[in-house]
């Protein structure tokens, strides 16, 4: 055999391959930095009136007012004789202090305390 001859001129470049497949997703990137805060929102509504609150505790008590004037006098007071109460005490019978009683009885009517039936 004798000597290779040399080598040909290069032939034309054939049609494009086919796509080939995706390749696997790559990881997640860094978290970016955080936003600028937005603007402050419109002031909501009025809400409702709250429950009245507790009945706070009583005051002190204000001065003494000035005095009043003075009544009339009053009627002379009638007094019972003591001889007559004692004589109650020294009742022995129950008759005797029933007839006791209706004495002193008598005696209120005659100074007007009791009225007259």
């Amino acid at each position: 055999t004798g000597p290779t001859g040399a080598t040909g001129p290069t032939g034309a470049t054939g049609p494009t391959g086919a796509t080939g497949p995706t390749g696997a997703t790559g990881p997640t990137g860094a978290t970016g930095p955080t936003g600028a805060t937005g603007p402050t929102g419109a002031t909501g509504p009025t809400g409702a009136t709250g429950p009245t609150g507790a009945t706070g505790p009583t005051g002190a008590t204000g001065p003494t007012g000035p005095r009043g004037e003075d009544g009339e006098d009053g009627e002379d007071a009638v007094i019972i004789p003591a001889a007559t109460v004692d004589e109650l005490s020294s009742c022995s019978t129950s008759v005797d202090v029933i007839n006791k009683i209706n004495e002193l009885i008598g005696v209120l009517k005659d100074a007007g305390f009791i009225a007259e039936s």
